[in-house]
């Protein structure tokens, strides 16, 4: 029994520790697209359906390896 007890808490704190990096680089993103406006970003011209597509493809890829 205290062997799946570590594997959930193993996987609590992974997904924790996913959830902490997804949320950084989401966050840098969007503030390097909007916020700081890269120049190298800006000249993709996206949509905002297109970055929130990104996003969420990102985030699903991430979670779905859980």
């Amino acid at each position: 029994m205290q062997s799946g007890g570590t594997q959930n808490g193993k996987h609590s704190r992974l997904a924790l520790a996913t959830a902490y990096a997804l949320e950084a680089m989401v966050d840098g993103f969007l503030t390097e697209l909007y916020v700081r406006k890269n120049p190298n970003l800006v000249a993709l011209d996206l949509t905002e359906a297109e970055v929130a597509k990104l996003v969420y493809d990102v985030c699903s890829g991430a979670t779905a390896k859980r």
